[in-house]
């Protein structure tokens, strides 16, 4: 019963936020064309006014949809808990989340395992994170210069990719040792990936017209990457980290749970051992929570570069 509510948590997560970048695109679809429209038409001073209010309408209206969204998941996970008759002691509500961090008498003393177990799976994640990340870009470069390169490193990507992440876990551990190193190494796998995969796409987005200009002035091949292909990409990029920031994040917990035993995936595997269902479930929904900024974080940079036409 644990396991189904939990699962059903996350995928409402996942829902909300593929809702979101719905509702994200089709606003800026929205305000691209009213512009075009509103260009040569339209007196600047109401355009101003009209362009002043479309993003008031914007905020106004992620607002509501991020509160609509939360509230539904709330909603829901309660009425999983309901639904599937589970009891009080094992599966816990949003009230007795906020209740265990925050508002009950030992609430101080419950949030600070989970922070320091928090801030040591961010280290690791993040490292792990920039690993994969610069890995995936450097070989984008390289198959970019080097296209008959490209299924061979595809076909070993993927097949890293397509690992089971809670069997490999131990064997990279058995390798590396049961330290930073093996969390590093599976944070990299997870996101080297779709970094790859998605800075290829971006480096061969730049237009014809910007590459002849580079080169009809004599611009070389890394000139011509520095100075046109690697802009085009930065878009990609941050698309690539809504991905990987998430994946970099369960990747530590999963290999804190079976291999390092520190850090936030370590307490829960001892909570559940000592039936502390409500570290359980907090540090689940911090996790969330956690997982849902960085995506956000790298949704916002993206719109930014998307913005400076990048």
């Amino acid at each position: 019963g644990l396991i189904v509510v939990s699962s059903v948590i996350a995928a409402l997560f996942y829902v909300f936020i593929g809702l979101i970048g719905r509702r994200l695109t089709r606003w800026s679809v929205e305000a691209g064309m009213g512009a075009a429209a509103s260009m040569g038409t339209i007196p600047v001073s109401w355009s101003a006014g009209r362009a002043g209010s479309s993003r008031l309408r914007q905020v106004l209206g992620r607002s509501s949809s991020w509160v609509a969204s939360i509230a539904f998941i709330l909603v829901v996970w309660e009425g999983s808990l309901k639904l599937f008759n589970l009891g009080n002691y094992v599966a816990k509500g949003p009230l007795d989340v906020w209740d265990y961090l925050f508002s009950g008498p030992l609430a101080s003393q419950n949030r600070d395992p989970i922070i320091g177990g928090l801030w040591t799976t961010l280290r690791d994640a993040g490292f792990g994170l920039i690993a994969g990340v610069v890995i995936g870009c450097l070989l984008a470069f390289v198959v970019v210069l080097v296209p008959r390169i490209e299924s061979y490193v595809l076909s070993w990507g993927i097949t890293l990719r397509v690992l089971p992440l809670a069997a490999v876990a131990p064997l990279i551990g058995a390798v590396f040792g049961r330290g930073l190193v093996a969390v590093l190494v599976v944070c990299a796998m997870i996101s080297f990936f779709p970094t790859f995969v998605l800075m290829v796409g971006g480096l061969s987005s730049a237009t014809p017209g910007s590459l002849a200009l580079i080169r009809a002035y004599g611009g070389n091949r890394w000139k011509t990457m520095r100075k046109v292909q690697i802009p085009s990409s930065l878009s990609a990029l941050f698309a690539a980290l809504k991905i990987a920031g998430p994946g970099a994040l369960v990747g530590a917990l999963v290999t804190e749970w079976t291999v390092t035993g520190t850090g936030l995936g370590a307490q829960i595997i001892v909570a559940s051992n000592e039936s502390g269902f409500g570290l359980i479930w907090s540090s689940i929904v911090i996790a969330a929570v956690v997982s849902f900024l960085l995506f956000s974080l790298a949704g916002f940079g993206e719109r930014v570069a998307a913005a400076r036409g990048y």
